[in-house]
């Protein structure tokens, strides 16, 4: 079991250090979340509520605040402290026209731990540990699941002098609240995350989110 999880491990490690020159976001800082980078979506939300479908078309979170340096393999650490998101919003509510909303000041968690250190490559598994959006449209609110894990991944190069090629997702389990978190409606599936844009090494990455643990431990 093991030997198949460090093999899947150097397949998306193999992948990312062959395409990550081509297709990462350059950036002059190498802490996590990149303090440049844009997370945005490739895919829709879908939330089924009582009165009709609700869509979430469009999630971009920018700006993150309070980076923390990523830790050495196999070591793990927690964005969290005092961590932001800024958030700009596209939702329609039960087929009615899309409305934009943009929103600072987000509060947000992640973990990040080391798989592979091996310069110029450092690849990390990451988790989106809490993600809270509100001043919504029509007065929504959006959360990160409590149940369900949000798994992602980061890949860091070293481009000396003073640069690093970065690229990284999260696959986010969401849930919609229209009562002011009385009730949480969850999504029918994981929001795709990715920075930078779209590119065929989120791709070939998200091949190893299925056999990722979904469901997170809690303590007891």
């Amino acid at each position: 079991m093991r030997a198949q999880y460090l093999l899947r491990v150097a397949f998306v490690a193999v992948v990312s250090v062959l395409a990550a020159p081509a297709f990462a976001a350059f950036s002059t800082s190498n802490l996590f979340p990149d303090p440049f980078g844009t997370y945005s979506n490739t895919n829709t939300g879908f939330y089924v509520t009582p009165s009709g479908l609700v869509t979430l078309e469009r999630l971009t979170l920018t700006s993150p605040t309070a980076s923390i340096a990523p830790p050495a393999a196999p070591g793990t650490a927690v964005w969290g402290a005092g961590a932001t998101f800024g958030a700009f919003t596209q939702m329609s509510f039960f087929g009615g026209p899309t409305l934009s909303s943009t929103n600072p000041g987000q509060s947000a968690s992640a973990s990040i731990t080391g798989l592979t250190d091996v310069p110029p490559l450092h690849t990390y598994h990451t988790e989106m540990l809490a993600l809270n959006l509100g001043g919504l449209p029509s007065g929504a609110m959006i959360r990160e699941s409590p149940t369900l894990a949000s798994p992602g991944g980061h890949t860091i190069v070293d481009t000396p002098p003073g640069g690093f090629k970065i690229d990284s997702f999260f696959d986010v389990f969401t849930e919609l609240s229209l009562d002011g978190g009385a009730t949480w409606i969850p999504s029918t599936g994981s929001v795709h995350l990715q920075n930078p844009e779209p590119s065929s090494v989120a791709l070939l990455a998200s091949l190893a989110a299925p056999f990722l643990c979904r469901r997170r431990r809690r303590a007891a």
